[in-house]
């Protein structure tokens, strides 16, 4: 080892039994001579604290009793102070002087109907007043109304905490339920919502409606429906790349706008798909494709198509029966004639059957002369009186009525 690394270590082991002698010596100290005086102080020094915590627990419930006391005793009683202090806070808040009268007259849980009324309504128009812009700001900045209602809403805000902060000094934190007694109250009443409620149309009108037209004409919010963009490509007023990309900004994708603008396209009638047919512009498949778009299944639309093509036919069809049938009953043609074109019109045997009785019915009904031919037939002597008098009350005539038209007729 070299001779200058000898001697540091020399000096370090010298130096450590010096830190030992000294600790040795301290602790000596320590457990012989302070040990014994620092105890008795010891223990007079935790008395003290104990008896002062004590005192100040049971000195606490003392003063917070008083301290209760008197506060609900100056609020059943009047408060002219707490009046000015009031009058003057609302007057600073919105800007308006509240007659101190109206909060000395009497104690605060005691004020009359009629003054928390006349407060009322020296409050409201004043509040509003402050922040419900005139016409002519709002003409000038749209956004005025917004403006001033968060100024004067913070200015409230920091008003409002400091009063709390004043409450919470004034009572020591300890009568926190008390302050926050009118707060429960109004939430459980739902006044909160209730104001909003009632101040909801002035905010609409002076903030909300300008504030939208203000935004609105800045940013042209506005888009067309889906519907919309499909009619003005069918109308050829946009470009098929301007249809793709407002389709796109709605959320379709390519698919789906094609369907949509399937599903907007125009069907055709069914007196125009008829007279389609007849012209012979379109065949029956045309029109099996035109109903399967509205719904109909193949079958159906099979079914629906031919009756279109063929319900013209079925009308001539249906006339013609009925002139067969006048025709016979006239005497014109014969039965057998009238058999032959009903069965043409795919009459049921049973359908045929009870027509024939019906004209036959309608041969054996009785013929009834109206009474101008039963009078016209007495003048000319063809009709003795009493037969033309019963043929009358036979037709719904009174006998008193019957005689009475006789006698005209005869004058």
């Amino acid at each position: 080892m070299p001779p200058e690394l000898g001697r540091l270590a020399g000096l370090a082991r010298g130096r450590g039994f010096l830190a030992s002698v000294v600790r040795a010596i301290l602790n000596f100290i320590s457990d012989v001579v302070a040990g014994p005086l620092l105890k008795p102080f010891m223990a007079i020094t935790t008395r003290i604290s104990l008896w002062v915590q004590t005192s100040s627990a049971r000195f606490t419930w003392v003063a917070a009793k008083h301290l209760t006391l008197a506060i609900f005793t100056n609020l059943t009683k009047p408060l002219p102070d707490f009046a000015d202090f009031v009058a003057a806070f609302m007057s600073q808040v919105l800007g308006v002087s509240i007659d101190r009268e109206y909060l000395r007259q009497q104690a605060l849980p005691r004020w009359s109907r009629d003054v928390a009324t006349r407060l009322g309504e020296a409050i409201l128009k004043p509040m509003l007043g402050m922040i419900l812009p005139t016409q002519k700001e709002l003409k000038e900045n749209p956004l005025a109304g917004i403006e001033r209602f968060f100024s004067v809403n913070l200015k409230m805000q920091m008003s409002s905490w400091f009063l709390d902060l004043f409450g919470e000094i004034y009572s020591l934190g300890k009568i926190r339920a008390l302050r926050n007694l009118p707060h429960n109250i109004s939430w459980s009443l739902g006044l909160g919502w209730l104001s909003w409620l009632a101040l909801g149309t002035p905010f609409r009108i002076a903030f909300v409606q300008p504030a939208e037209d203000y935004f609105n004409w800045i940013y042209r919010p506005a888009r067309l429906t889906a519907a919309q963009v499909v009619d003005a490509y069918r109308k050829r007023l946009i470009s098929k790349r301007t249809f793709q990309t407002l389709m796109a900004q709605l959320g379709y994708n390519d698919d789906f706008m094609y369907i949509l603008y399937s599903l907007e396209e125009k069907e055709f009638t069914d007196s125009v798909l008829r007279r389609l047919l007849a012209l012979d512009w379109i065949d029956l498949e045309d029109v099996e494709e035109e109903l399967k778009r509205r719904g109909y299944t193949e079958k159906r639309a099979k079914l629906l198509a031919r009756l279109l093509r063929d319900e013209r036919k079925f009308d001539l069809i249906d006339k013609i029966v009925e002139e067969a049938i006048k025709r016979f009953q006239e005497g014109v043609i014969r039965e057998e004639e009238l058999e032959r074109y009903l069965k043409a019109a795919r009459w049921s045997e049973e359908e045929r059957r009870l027509l024939f009785a019906l004209i036959e019915l309608k041969k054996r009904e009785r013929r009834q002369l109206t009474p101008a031919q039963i009078a016209s037939a007495y003048k000319q002597g063809l009709l003795p009186r009493a037969l033309a008098k019963e043929r009358l009350i036979e037709l719904g005539f009174t006998e008193e009525d019957a005689e009475l038209y006789i006698s005209l007729k005869e004058k």
